[in-house]
């Protein structure tokens, strides 16, 4: 006869960035015969996931009834079956917590299956538990100076925001051109692309983010507008892949005189008109 087991993230933020927490429920049907049983025990074996050390708890019973092995990245619960005849016939609920690794953004996905081993002396049984993949996106930028020749640009720089009004900065970890979204708040702010214009940031929930050019390439203008990116269901390969391109800063010279003073008028034509004067 098989076993009732069920798994469920119980997580408020079901995408939560690598480095992230997870929070699991399993449930446990135990056997009548569960004194009869010569193993009864409940595996978890995660991917670019790692179950915390000491998370695991059951509850309701105590902890001389079973033992937790912490293995890899997972953990293997035993419960002691001849100790476990006041909870025959009825449904255990296991809690415990798991921590995203960071292959999670290169996998873009993490997945969790609990299994239930039990053997009465005659069979040994498996019952497992699936819960949903969890998905992590990706933003792939191509950085070039202009249209007519497609240079790239390298060393320009941006700031990633979750919140149109900008105030709120997506920090990450990694080096020039690869970064991985940290969760936690403590890394840096400023995204620079690199020798050949890219710029990737990996391992992000999914979500509407605001990207913002703080630094644009020599001789070039700043982009004037914010750029969104909606990362989520219909992302293609979970990569948003986008190719910025700048506009150059021309010059119109004008000259023009005024009380037999020559000035040089130096019109640059940038995003918002404005001109400056040069006196010569």
């Amino acid at each position: 006869e098989k076993l009732d087991v069920t798994k469920t993230d119980v997580s408020t933020n079901k995408t939560p960035g690598v480095g992230g927490t997870v929070n699991f429920v399993v449930t446990v049907e135990v056997p009548t015969n569960v004194t009869d049983l010569t193993s009864f025990s409940l595996t978890d074996a995660p991917t670019n996931l790692e179950v915390n050390e000491g998370s695991v708890e059951v509850a309701n019973v105590p902890t001389d009834c079973y033992d937790v092995d912490y293995t890899g990245d997972g953990f293997t619960l035993t419960f002691n079956h001849e100790e476990m005849g006041d909870y025959a016939d009825s449904i255990l609920t296991i809690t415990y917590t798991a921590t995203v690794k960071e292959s999670a953004a290169s996998a873009g996905k993490t997945k969790n299956d609990v299994t239930l081993n039990y053997n009465d002396g005659v069979r040994a049984m498996t019952d497992t538990a699936t819960t949903e993949e969890q998905k992590y996106y990706k933003i792939d930028i191509t950085k070039r100076k202009d249209s007519t020749t497609g240079a790239v640009a390298a060393g320009v720089e941006f700031k990633l925001y979750k919140d149109a009004d900008m105030t709120q900065e997506v920090k990450v970890t990694g080096e020039t051109g690869a970064y991985v979204y940290d969760p936690d708040g403590t890394g840096d702010a400023t995204l620079t692309t690199d020798a050949n214009g890219k710029l990737v940031v990996s391992g992000l929930p999914a979500g509407t983010y605001y990207l913002k050019e703080t630094k644009a390439p020599e001789g070039y203008n700043l982009l004037s507008d914010k750029i969104t990116i909606t990362l989520g269901e219909g992302t293609a390969n979970q990569t948003h892949t986008q190719t910025i391109v700048n506009k150059a800063a021309s010059e119109d010279i004008i000259i023009v005189s005024c009380e037999q003073t020559s000035f040089e008028l130096v019109k640059l034509l940038a995003d918002n008109g404005v001109p400056s004067a040069k006196k010569g």
